[in-house]
């Protein structure tokens, strides 16, 4: 008597540890799947944007309106890119964030594009128009401005360290806590060697 009534108090034991089993390999398929559809629709939310989720791509100009063939948008990721030929037209762009280091804009046109903490590092913006455009908070160094026009734009905050300003015109041009250093200005002398600051240079810095 005593062996049937051990043997009958393990069988809901055993059912249930059976039970845990199937529940447990059940969340773990649930698990899975759910990881398949977040992966998938990142994914394509990665190949549907040129922002801060899209893929490096670079722009190619179109010869007629020189207009970028990819939309501008915040954060995207231009950086490097060279095929952006002289005249392109980004006025009003919207580049917010944008990774644009390194990338070719010269004789660009940026008439009240917002570049609000844009990285443009090293980027080419010779004989560029960016009257009117918001550069605060920027990081230029080592950006070539040579010629560029910035007339009434905003550069509140922006890192000018080792930029090339020579000859760029930069009246009524709002220069708040800019950071200088080894910075070319537009009339050719060295930030270091004049107090630190282009002040009082480029029609009206």
């Amino acid at each position: 008597m005593d062996n049937d009534v051990s043997t009958d108090s393990t069988k809901p034991t055993r059912q249930g540890r059976q039970r845990r089993r199937l529940i447990g390999g059940a969340g773990a398929v649930l698990l899975v799947l759910v990881g398949v559809v977040v992966g998938g629709t990142l994914q394509h939310s990665k190949s549907g944007t040129s922002g801060a989720l899209g893929a490096y791509a670079c722009p190619t100009i179109n010869s007629t309106s020189h207009r970028p063939s990819i939309t501008p948008a915040p954060e995207a990721d231009w950086h490097a890119c060279f095929n952006l030929v002289a005249g392109a037209d980004l006025a009003g762009a919207n580049l917010a964030m944008a990774n644009l280091n390194s990338t070719y804009l010269g004789g660009a046109t940026l008439s009240g594009a917002n570049l609000v903490e844009a990285l443009m590092n090293k980027t080419y913006l010779s004989g560029a128009i960016l009257d009117g455009a918001d550069l605060s908070g920027a990081t230029l160094e080592g950006a070539d401005l040579t010629g560029a026009y910035l007339i009434g734009s905003d550069l509140t905050d922006a890192d000018l360290i080792g930029t090339n300003l020579k000859g760029a015109t930069l009246r009524d041009t709002t220069m708040t806590g800019v950071g200088y250093g080894n910075t070319t200005c537009p009339n050719g002398t060295n930030s270091d060697k004049v107090g630190g600051t282009c002040s009082g240079q480029g029609g009206g810095l």
